[in-house]
């Protein structure tokens, strides 16, 4: 399997992906829901701010890059409280780039988002998407806040 580290995004990293996520995200309503792309890419652009509402500084908020074992970026990860249970994280987006996509980085960044989130309970991943949540052993934090277990957001195995 391939090596990936999760280090904070940056301010220049966070001002690229942004646009990118919310794009992904409507498209994954429209898909969910059936609602049309524009009504589905409007409820975004105003979900965000409240789902991120200090950008790069949101509190129980990973907004992560995707490193592979060199140190090159190969995506983002974006692990936030769960909708319904906020005491849950939850994988609100993952993007590996295209030319890094079927060599494992999208599997390996969730093992080491579950490492990130997970404190030695139960992992919660929504039907379907089990195979995108490989159990883990350890426990970890991010900027030593205590992390809850890891769920994920329709995980499109075409972006990893």
């Amino acid at each position: 399997m391939s090596e990936v580290t999760l280090r904070p995004m940056t301010a220049a990293e966070y001002a690229v992906w942004r646009p990118d996520a919310i794009a992904s995200y409507a498209r994954d309503m429209a898909e969910a829901i059936g609602d049309p792309p524009d009504v589905t890419l409007q409820r975004a652009n105003a979900q965000f701010p409240t789902l991120l509402p200090d950008g790069l500084d949101t509190a129980g908020t990973w907004l992560m890059t995707i490193l592979d074992g060199a140190g090159h970026t190969v995506g983002a990860i974006w692990i936030g409280p769960h909708p319904n249970n906020p005491a849950w994280a939850f994988v609100w987006d993952i993007k590996i780039a295209e030319q890094h996509r079927g060599r494992g980085f999208g599997r390996a960044a969730m093992i080491a988002a579950e490492q990130l989130a997970a404190s030695n309970r139960s992992i919660n991943a929504q039907a379907g998407n089990q195979q995108h949540v490989p159990r883990a052993e350890q426990g970890g934090s991010h900027a030593g806040r205590s992390a809850p277990p890891l769920a994920t957001r329709g995980c499109d195995r075409r972006q990893q």
